[in-house]
């Protein structure tokens, strides 16, 4: 979790919560998932070929892959959530993230995923970010004015 205070970095909170925690404790809040939010016809998601075909570096995996079907479900559980907690809710992919800005990362762990998930939410706030739209969904990727941002929260949470 990532908060500004005055548009400064005030605190980043790398432990891992249950998401019992998370869904009592966020409220009112710009929160970006990594996991898809919308359930494929079969194969790709309209708005994942959009982003194969527009933002560079982006490798995805289909939604009708085991693994994937049922992170499709956590991610819709947790969008009912928090939308009903008033938060606004998008989704957003680390890995592509990564490529397409030419992060170099001595690992990659959900850890760090999470930490760029979160800066793509500021990267939103802030505009500086693609919004890669579909018939069946809507992801933001931040863009480059964002890469510095992304570095120096990345250093400051891990």
């Amino acid at each position: 979790m990532i908060r500004l205070v005055n548009n400064k970095i005030h605190k980043c909170k790398t432990s891992v919560a249950t998401i019992t925690d998370i869904l009592n404790n966020i409220k009112n809040s710009i929160i970006s998932i990594d996991a898809p939010l919308s359930v494929p016809y079969k194969g790709f998601r309209s708005v994942e070929r959009a982003i194969l075909q527009s933002y560079q570096g982006a490798r995805l995996l289909p939604g009708n892959l085991t693994g994937m079907r049922q992170l499709t479900m956590l991610g819709l559980s947790l969008l009912h959530h928090f939308v009903e907690a008033g938060s606004i809710v998008f989704e957003t992919h680390p890995g592509s993230i990564v490529r397409h800005l030419n992060i170099q990362l001595t690992h990659r762990n959900h850890i760090v995923d999470s930490t760029i998930a979160s800066t793509a939410a500021l990267c939103a706030l802030l505009g500086n970010s693609y919004y890669v739209i579909g018939i069946d969904g809507l992801i933001v990727l931040p863009n480059e004015n964002c890469r510095d941002l992304i570095l120096e929260i990345i250093e400051r949470c891990l």
